[in-house]
């Protein structure tokens, strides 16, 4: 009946949506957002949208969400079947539209209709959920599902009704299945609302004590299931740790969430206090615990702010808290300009925070002569870009890898008599171990030439790609030959 009856709430408030400022702000937020996904769309794939289409064409049971790869490959297929970046975007784009009414109605009953409908608006206008609403991960995907049981969840808590927080967090949890880092934001509210009473706050007394009975159940089965996951994860993203991990994570973070908004839902915490307002002081205890969280795996290796992204519409209603009848629109302008500002400069000369890939394999690709030679740091990708029809990013034919996995392969290619093209992401050197990196940076100084530099980055963010071409042996005269 809980389901049901959540439905029959959203007809009632979609019928009932005044023609006023409130459904202006909603229609604003999906106009904004509409126009975002069109001229954002199109920025080059990156290499793990590449590892969306291989496992879309090729399951190979190492994913733990194969539904999400099943209907990418059916938004392909919508699309002609061919593998471009709106086919692989088009889920995503179409989930972050659901997502903005669904942020309004979860927070209704919270609320009321004039924050609801402008914590909608701020999402549309984040560049944080621009990036994932054009970008084939299951990021917006997942957030479209976390939202739904945000929304089951917060009705029960302001009822106090166990069976109903027991189906929201369950439904939160389901967007796990699609990206595990989603799993952060039900875990943190459990634990929120375990920690509650230190700090004074008791909302919904029943589904606290359904909480305490019930976790230690499923703490037990979630080590067994995650344990391995996290082990794997820390094994290949140990090179950044420590205080580097967590100063990384911190400005990842910072850099998505933008100081405007953090300062603003800081100043929605102590207006929520305040009033005293427990539910609303809940959540953010939950975006505390679950940052901590993901911070402290941060020291034992690299993370990033995508896996607190789900936390994202917590911080957003924190942030529309003061609106109040004094403020309105001047309040509402301070949140979103600055971040429409800096969704401009997304689409824009920032070209969506990501490397100019499809450029930088398109250069080479008409410049090489049919014998010479390809290395990538993302040779999967530029697959997909010059081979039609070539889908297994794992496995390319026509490039060569070239990452901090196989350094050895610039060396070799460095003692061939052939003519060799190198796509270089140098940020990407801060994994290479010392030596090979000296060995590269050698090859680069003695052997080769840059042809080609794009830039484009955000600050804070080396998103520049270099293209090279080393010279092979009959070409080096002059040139001091490197001793391998």
């Amino acid at each position: 009946m809980l389901l049901p009856g959540l439905l029959m709430e959203l007809l009632r408030n979609t019928k009932a949506w005044p023609l006023g400022p409130t459904k202006g702000v909603l229609l604003a937020a999906l106009a904004l957002s509409l126009l975002g996904i069109c001229l954002g769309g199109g920025v080059s794939l990156w290499f793990d949208e590449a590892l969306t289409v291989t496992d879309a064409f090729h399951p190979r049971g190492i994913n733990h969400n194969p539904g999400f790869y099943g209907l990418i490959l059916a938004c392909m297929e919508f699309g002609g079947g061919v593998v471009d970046e709106r086919g692989v975007r088009l889920l995503s784009a179409v989930a972050t539209l659901i997502s903005l009414p669904l942020c309004y109605f979860a927070f209704l009953p919270l609320a009321g209709a004039r924050r609801s409908a402008w914590a909608s608006f701020v999402l549309a206008a984040s560049p944080w959920v621009l990036q994932w609403a054009t970008n084939g991960r299951p990021y917006a995907v997942g957030l479209m599902v976390s939202l739904l049981g945000t929304a089951v969840l917060l009705r029960a808590l302001l009822r106090d009704g166990p069976k109903g927080a027991a189906l929201g967090l369950g439904l939160m949890g389901l967007a796990g299945t699609l990206q595990l880092s989603m799993l952060v934001a039900p875990m943190a509210l459990v634990g929120a609302l375990l920690l509650s009473p230190l700090l004074g706050l008791r909302p919904a007394p029943r589904v606290r004590h359904m909480c305490l009975l019930g976790t230690p159940l499923l703490l037990i089965p979630l080590a067994f299931i995650f344990a391995g996951d996290l082990g794997i994860y820390l094994a290949q993203k140990g090179e950044i740790s420590g205080f580097y991990g967590l100063k990384h994570f911190v400005l990842a973070s910072g850099f998505a969430l933008t100081p405007v908004l953090g300062l603003c839902a800081l100043w929605g915490v102590w207006r929520a206090h305040k009033e005293r307002q427990e539910v609303v002081l809940l959540l953010a205890l939950a975006c505390v615990l679950g940052a901590v969280s993901v911070a402290a795996v941060g020291w034992f290796g690299q993370v990033t702010a995508q896996y607190v992204f789900c936390l994202l519409p917590f911080v957003v209603l924190l942030a529309v808290w003061p609106l109040r009848d004094g403020l309105g629109w001047a309040y509402g302008s301070i949140l979103i300009l600055p971040l429409m500002a800096l969704s401009a400069l997304e689409v824009g000369p920032w070209h969506g925070s990501r490397p100019r890939w499809r450029e930088a394999f398109a250069h080479v690709q008409s410049q090489r002569a049919p014998g010479d030679l390809v290395l990538s740091m993302q040779a999967g990708l530029g697959d997909l870009y010059t081979q039609p029809g070539w889908t297994d990013a794992r496995y390319p034919l026509a490039h060569a890898w070239a990452d901090r996995t196989q350094p050895m392969r610039i060396v070799d290619a460095a003692r061939l008599d052939r003519a060799c093209w190198l796509i270089l992401r140098r940020d990407f050197l801060v994994k290479w171990p010392a030596r090979e990196r000296a060995v590269l940076e050698h090859i680069l100084a003695r052997q080769a030439k840059q042809v080609l530099l794009l830039e484009g980055s955000p600050p804070g963010r080396d998103m520049s790609l270099e293209v090279y071409r080393l010279f092979p042996s009959g070409e080096r005269e002059g040139r001091e030959r490197v001793p391998f």
